[in-house]
């Protein structure tokens, strides 16, 4: 018995391989030359499947021919979309008659430029955020397609027809899928903006291989475009549409170059429910059966107004009342924000929010794995070392200076020392640019003036991480002294008499006395400055170098702030995300690091 059932499951394993086997080899009794299979996922991504005879041309000569002219083709589309990433090719396989393909796209959207090009969303956002005056379908099309048919393909040529006559003698209408018939575009219009629906629209000529477009749908086809002859006043068919797929056939239309093969229109579908809201409501419902069950049948609700917890937030409830601000706010602006995070996984659009494109690693990829590694590594390399040069040099100046001015007795002499130091950390780093700026001119600046010098101190690198770490030292002076100095007023004045008592002098005080006393606020700093080292103020460098970061002396103050800086100047805000997380992450792992080696010395940590 026991052999037949270990039979049985290795018959079972077998079968199980075997399938998987013929899945992953992609080609099934569907793939047919001349029609490409697109998925449409609910995210608006896809899956095109495309299928190729085996005679047909040269280039199919084998599967690697075929792979070939593949990857050109999709290298030409991905040219002239926004990234390189808009279409991915995938594997290739070899059926008894066909080659084909898998290929997935990006969000099907205007950022797709290929052989025309191909836009989905919701029909309600389309007719709201349509500015023309829609009368009719053509205008409607027109709005968010374009003005032509066709624009720009492989051979450079430009079509000749627009997109609402073929010859002057053909309109698009709206047709109902459920009755077959042509509605009126006011019944339309109004259907797209009632409705939660989903619009794809299409224009896309001399595809590679294919006569026909199969697009499966999460959701079953509601409306699509009928091409009506303006003389016969039949429908040309071209598209079709049972459940939630719908079948284009090419429409031959003659160009400036010779006859092309075809494919526009639109169609509307209503997505079905999502597997992730089916299975919140089955979670909701269920955590709402618990809470009944353990709340009312069994006593949970009873037991806990009963109990000491609820007892002491009744008696203290102006404590908790005034706590609840506070609470608020920490939860607004600072816990609400981190959802935003996510921006740096997505292709991120402000009018989409959250609901953009998400492209996973995509960014962090750029940034890692960058194609132009020796640029990358100038740029870690100069934010690591303009950080620790400032450590290196401010922590111990100002510290210094701090006890200097502690050690004034002459309290008006103090005061106005500490108000002079002060002033400059007010000052913008626009302004300490420009102060700057007429130090270093190299024209008339007062450094080259006074010390007859004819330094372009704008055009050497060299001096410029020394330059950086001067200006933060003398803005941030003022600040730094005054914590420090904070941290000293709280030790007490009879270790400093028993010190002087003991033969000590000032600088054994300072030694002795001063420094233990303010060694948990100097941890402190330090701890915060490490975790900085990624934070490169690029305010401060792009102020100081009057916003020319490039040229000459881009080979020492380019930064990673730089990146994120042209990522936002160009609208990138999930690259720029990325890199803000990328810095925080570091500076996370800084502080752990820092803060582990400073309790190792027997002084206080931050966590």
């Amino acid at each position: 018995m026991s052999l037949k059932i270990t039979k049985l499951v290795a018959c079972l394993i077998a079968a199980l391989a075997a399938a998987l086997l013929f899945a992953s080899c992609g080609v099934s009794s569907g793939d047919t030359a001349g029609r490409t299979t697109v998925d449409i996922k609910r995210s608006m991504n896809s899956v095109v499947t495309v299928a190729a005879d085996k005679s047909e041309g040269e280039e199919n000569a084998d599967l690697d021919g075929f792979r070939n002219n593949l990857s050109v083709y999709i290298d030409n589309i991905n040219g002239k979309s926004k990234d390189t990433d808009m279409l991915s090719f995938g594997d290739c396989y070899e059926g008894e008659d066909v080659f084909s393909a898998v290929v997935s796209t990006r969000r099907l959207n205007e950022q797709i430029v290929g052989l025309g090009s191909i836009i989905g969303g919701s029909s309600k956002n389309f007719v709201e955020n349509n500015t023309k005056n829609l009368e009719t379908v053509e205008d409607f099309y027109e709005g968010f397609i374009s003005e032509k048919l066709f624009r720009i393909y492989s051979d450079g040529s430009v079509a000749t027809h627009e997109i609402k006559s073929r010859d002057n003698d053909i309109s698009l209408k709206a047709k109902s899928v459920n009755s077959g018939e042509i509605i009126s575009f006011e019944d339309f219009k109004v259907a797209l903006v009632n409705n939660n629906y989903k619009i794809l629209f299409f224009e896309l000529v001399d595809l590679e291989y294919t006569d026909e477009i199969v697009f499966n749908l999460p959701g079953n086809v509601k409306y699509l475009s009928a091409m009506i002859d303006g003389g016969s006043g039949e429908e040309i068919r071209t598209l079709s549409a049972e459940g939630s797929t719908v079948t284009v056939k090419a429409t031959p239309l003659v160009f400036s170059t010779g006859e092309k093969q075809a494919f526009f229109g639109y169609f509307v579908y209503e997505e079905s429910l999502s597997p992730w809201a089916i299975a919140g409501i089955v979670v909701g419902v269920a955590a709402l059966l618990a809470l009944a069950y353990f709340g009312f049948i069994k006593g949970g609700f009873k037991a806990f107004f009963a109990g000491k917890v609820w007892k002491r937030m009744v008696r203290y409830k102006f404590l908790y009342l005034l706590l609840l601000p506070a609470f608020s706010l920490v939860i607004i602006f600072r816990y609400m924000p981190m959802l935003w995070l996510s921006a740096g996984f997505m292709d991120y659009n402000l009018l989409e929010g959250l609901g953009s494109e998400w492209v996973g690693l995509k960014y962090f990829k750029g940034v890692f794995f960058a194609t132009n590694t020796a640029e990358m590594y100038r740029i870690f390399r100069n934010t690591i070392f303009i950080s620790l040069i400032r450590i290196a040099s401010n922590l111990p100046v100002i510290l210094l200076l701090a006890m200097l001015v502690n050690s004034i007795k002459n309290r008006k002499i103090r005061t106005a020392f500490q108000t002079v130091s002060f002033i400059p950390y007010f000052l913008s780093w626009v302004a300490v640019g420009g102060i700057f700026n007429a130090l270093l001119n190299p024209n008339n600046g007062v450094i080259n003036g006074v010390f007859g010098l004819s330094t372009n101190w704008y055009g050497d690198p060299e001096p410029w991480w020394a330059i950086l770490s001067v200006s933060s030292l003398w803005k941030g002076m003022g600040w730094g002294t005054l914590i420090y100095i904070s941290a000293m007023c709280n030790i007490d004045g009879e270790l400093y008499e028993a010190c002087s008592l003991d033969g000590g002098g000032t600088l054994r005080q300072l030694w002795t006395v001063t420094l233990p006393g303010i060694m948990n606020i100097i941890c402190l700093q330090l701890i915060l400055d490490v975790s900085n080292i990624m934070r490169d103020n690029y305010e401060q460098i792009l102020a100081m170098t009057n916003g020319q970061v490039t040229g000459p002396i881009q080979e020492t103050v380019d930064v990673v702030g730089r990146i994120s800086y042209t990522a936002l100047s160009k609208g990138n805000f999930g690259s720029a995300t990325a890199i803000g997380l990328i810095q925080g992450v570091i500076g996370s792992i800084l502080v752990l690091i820092t803060n582990k080696i400073v309790k190792k010395t027997e002084n206080e940590g931050i966590i």
